[in-house]
């Protein structure tokens, strides 16, 4: 049994988990485990890993009207002026990541694209699947840096407004970006009474697995003069996102007054959000900033029960899809070689017949010396012929596998199990089991599943803590 060298994304994991939530630690070494079985069976590549195929950090979005409150939340929340309001809108997506350097860093959509810890890695792949632009990563795509101890193990992505189907690639990252967000904070402009443009979030949203993530936000100015048209306009934005199914509890106001009477001296996470300084005086709290405050912090807990799931359906996709997917593959590669060499016998056998009739060579056959003769000389001229007809066969199968494997942007390679069948033996016998797929193996990762079953309850047993 050949081992797997450990991926420096594994390595890299268990040393930023050190010290942290044993759920998780556990989880690393479940995927190492699934990763040696996975490469045994010649899915993986030696520096592959099925744990990058989850982003192990919390991921925070927000997304909405680039006005006062976004702007607000990022650079409060960070505690910098990364976000300008007044300037022009960026049409990039834009990554914050904590770096413990004092310069703030731009760098390009590629050092997402290439980094598995983001859940953009590897994204140029699938926009060239969707619209063949790869190649233009940079220019919907870019990273930033930023010193602030709050995004410590987060991660935070500011969407561009809110995103309308331009096209297929815009389309396509919304998409990814409501998929991997633990937390989604759409902020509304209590002034703007074109509601259209939230009908495609909305759509989106309701495809959405998990649709309670959302958090639609208002926040309201205190301006005598258009307070009563902010409110009607409010209440109708309400009515609008109900409508779409979506809940009241999702919905928040937030009002320059109570916000800024609510807070307590020195302030908490969402006071700096709000954009507004403690007053000394006040006290008490705000139950929608409060709110909104804990599930920022529960993202955390969120993302681990993203990862156990991952790594569960991970460990089933080998029994559920991607065995029965090779199977498939193996009986129609089969198929096609005994139905062409069917059709070199039936061609031959014509030959045979022409010959007969013409020439009366069929009694020279039926001789006990030279018919047996003929017979080896048949059966040797078959063998290599179907060989060749079987690797022909192979390669058009196998090169299928692969392209149906780059169009679904997927880790696991099942032209790599499919290529283990290609032996001399496997070709003449009628063998229909991928090469390595045993009850060992099913074994394995039976006991695989059932300790992702126990990381569950401990994450429940601690959450209930």
């Amino acid at each position: 049994m050949a081992e797997k060298t450990t991926s420096n994304y594994l390595t890299n994991l268990e040393s930023f988990l050190s010290g942290q939530n044993p759920a998780l630690i556990e989880a690393v070494k479940i995927f190492k485990e699934l990763d040696q079985i996975e490469y045994e069976l010649g899915l993986l590549d030696p520096e592959d890993t099925t744990a990058s195929k989850v982003s192990w950090w919390p991921v925070i979005t927000v997304m909405g009207s680039d006005g006062f409150g976004k702007a607000k939340f990022v650079n409060r929340y960070l505690k910098t002026n990364l976000l300008q309001p007044s300037l022009s809108v960026s049409d990039k997506i834009t990554v914050y990541q904590y770096s413990a350097s004092q310069d703030n860093v731009t760098l390009p959509g590629t050092a997402l694209d290439g980094d598995p810890r983001f859940p953009f890695y590897q994204v140029s792949k699938k926009l060239e699947a969707v619209a063949k632009e790869g190649h233009r990563v940079n220019t919907y795509l870019e990273l930033k840096t930023c010193t602030s101890e709050r995004l410590k193990g987060k991660i935070l992505i500011d969407m561009p407004g809110l995103f309308e189907a331009k096209n297929k690639v815009t389309q396509f990252l919304y998409s990814h970006v409501m998929d991997v967000s633990d937390l989604v904070l759409v902020f509304l402009d209590a002034n703007d009474t074109d509601h259209n443009k939230l009908d495609f979030a909305l759509n989106e949203m309701r495809q959405q697995k998990e649709p309670e993530k959302v958090i639609f936000i208002v926040y309201q100015r205190d301006d005598p003069d258009t307070l009563p048209f902010v409110q009607r306009n409010t209440e109708q934005l309400k009515n609008k996102l109900v409508e779409k199914g979506m809940k009241l509890t999702q919905f928040k106001v937030l009002e320059e007054s109570k916000a800024t009477a609510s807070t307590a001296p020195g302030g908490n996470v969402l006071s700096q959000i709000a954009g507004h300084k403690a007053s000394a005086s006040s006290g008490g709290s705000y139950p929608e900033l409060d709110e909104i405050e804990m599930r920022i912090e529960n993202v955390t807990i969120h993302r681990a029960y993203q990862i156990v799931d991952c790594l569960e359906k991970s460990i089933r996709a080998n029994e559920d899809e991607i065995v029965p997917e090779v199977k498939e593959a193996i009986n129609l590669w089969k198929e096609r070689s005994h139905f062409t060499l069917a059709l070199i016998g039936g061609l031959a056998a014509s030959v045979m017949v022409f010959l007969e009739v013409h020439l009366g060579l069929m009694s020279a056959l039926l001789d006990p010396i030279i018919g047996p003769i003929a017979l080896i000389i048949v059966i040797l001229i078959l063998i290599p012929i179907y060989l060749l007809i079987s690797k022909g066969h192979a390669k058009v199968v196998q090169n299928s596998l692969q392209e149906r494997r780059r169009i679904e942007g997927r880790l696991e390679n099942p032209a790599g199990l499919f290529e283990k069948n290609l032996t001399k033996a496997r070709m003449y016998l009628p063998v229909k089991n991928p090469a390595g797929w045993n009850d060992e193996i099913r074994k394995r990762l039976q006991a695989l599943l059932e300790r992702t079953k126990s990381l569950f309850q401990y994450l429940n047993d601690g959450f209930s803590r």
